[in-house]
């Protein structure tokens, strides 16, 4: 085998072979090796399908089993709320009698009473277009808003706390103002 020119990093360019019988063999040998490669992927495929037509098959029967099971349990079922709603039946008429019974003592002693409830509609009277606690309370939070955002208040709070952390050092002692007259009032 002779190499002809050799390129950048001394990889031939192209291969010149001596003997045309090298070539012939070499493709012959390719060629088998494709066809034992197709063999081989059809072989698979078939393998496959018949795999799938298996697992599709054994679905199918066991759908067909679980209907025959699923119908068996829903008769089961049936048959079940039919004795439980002949039993509730009963319950209910034996329940009925034993009222109709202490209705009938009763009657007998001659023992008539009444019940009082001691219900009152309070809501009617509480519900007012103004109500004087909440305008109040809503004055106090105004006024407080109010002083915090004045400019003195600003002024005297910048003495203690930087300009950048004004803007949250004002909202946590509003925050902590409504809270504590919330306690209180």
């Amino acid at each position: 085998m002779a190499y002809g020119n050799m390129g950048i990093l001394g990889a031939p360019l192209y291969e010149t072979f001596e003997n045309e019988s090298e070539i012939y063999n070499m493709e012959s040998e390719m060629y088998n090796m494709e066809s034992e490669m197709y063999n081989m992927e059809s072989e698979m495929n078939t393998t496959q399908t018949s795999k799938d037509a298996c697992d599709l098959a054994r679905e199918i029967l066991n759908l067909e089993q679980c209907k025959e099971e699923e119908e068996e349990e829903e008769e089961e079922e049936e048959e079940e709320e039919e004795e439980e709603a002949t039993e509730t039946a009963a319950a209910e008429t034996a329940a009925a009698e034993e009222e109709e019974e202490e209705e009938e003592e009763e009657e007998e002693d001659g023992a008539a009473f009444t019940v009082r409830e001691g219900f009152s509609n309070k809501a009617a009277y509480g519900k007012k277009l103004l109500q004087l606690d909440l305008f109040l309370r809503a004055l106090l939070y105004g006024c407080l808003f109010f002083l915090l955002a004045h400019p003195d208040t600003r002024s005297l709070l910048m003495k203690f706390v930087s300009k950048k952390n004004l803007m949250y050092v004002v909202p946590v002692i509003f925050a902590l103002a409504y809270y504590v007259l919330n306690l209180y009032i």
